[in-house]
Parts: C-alpha cells; structure tokens; sequence
C-alpha cells in the first residue's frame, strides 16, 4: 500500500512509502523520496529528481520498487514535472539494471559522492510527461 507522507506542489520532497504485507506485523518495505531537481544544468520548475530509492533487501522482487518508483513518478507529473533524474552509485548494478528496465537511461553526467572516500555516480534520467 502506497502513499503520500508531504504534499506536492514543488516542495522540497515528495516522500512515498511501501508497506510489506502478508504478515502479522506490517513493515516498511522500502520508500523513494523527489522532489525538484538540485543539479545546476537542471531546471527546478520542470526537471523532478529521485533523492532516494530504497527497498529493504528481503522485500526486493515483490514489485514494491515498480510501485514506488511510479507512485514517485506520477506525483511529480501532477506536480507539473517533465523529467526525472537519480544518481545511482556506479556501483550498484541492481539499482542501475532496475532503472534501465524501467525505461531510464544514463544522460552521461558523472561526478563523485564524498564519504570519506570517493565514491563514482552516474546520473540517469526518463522524460514522465510529454
């Protein structure tokens, strides 16, 4: 079951969360967070931005990814969005492999995540409105 946490309407986040169910307790399954896009040679006003996409790893496979990412998607059309980016660490393939499934692709940006130790990114993108 997917919702929204904060509204739309070009605040800083849209937040979804995906709740596991089939079980007594109901966990979270994972979330993905946009918002508009933070990188210079975007647009704010049109280009939208995944911060976040995580689903908890014994949760993958069940299609909460596929549901969050297109509950993410559709908010930011409402929103008025066109595009959407993430920055996927270079090495993570699942996520990279999910995206490109997707229909997402690298736009060719590449820079680098400090976190004590420099870690290699790549941007990709989809158009969600025409």
């Amino acid at each position: 079951m997917a919702g929204p946490l904060a509204g739309g309407g070009h605040q800083p986040a849209d937040q979804q969360v995906e709740q596991a169910t089939g079980s007594p307790l109901r966990a979270v399954a994972g979330f993905v967070s946009a918002g508009p896009a933070t990188d210079a040679d975007r647009w704010p006003g049109t280009d939208g931005e995944l911060y976040e996409l995580r689903v908890a790893p014994d949760q993958t496979g069940r299609g909460h990814g596929s549901r969050l990412l297109h509950a993410a998607a559709d908010t930011l059309a409402q929103d008025g969005f066109r595009t959407v980016t993430m920055w996927v660490l270079a090495a993570d393939s699942g996520l990279r492999h999910f995206l490109e499934s997707a229909g997402w692709a690298a736009d060719g940006a590449r820079g680098e995540l400090d976190v004590g130790t420099r870690v290699p990114v790549v941007r990709l993108h989809t158009a969600i409105s025409g």
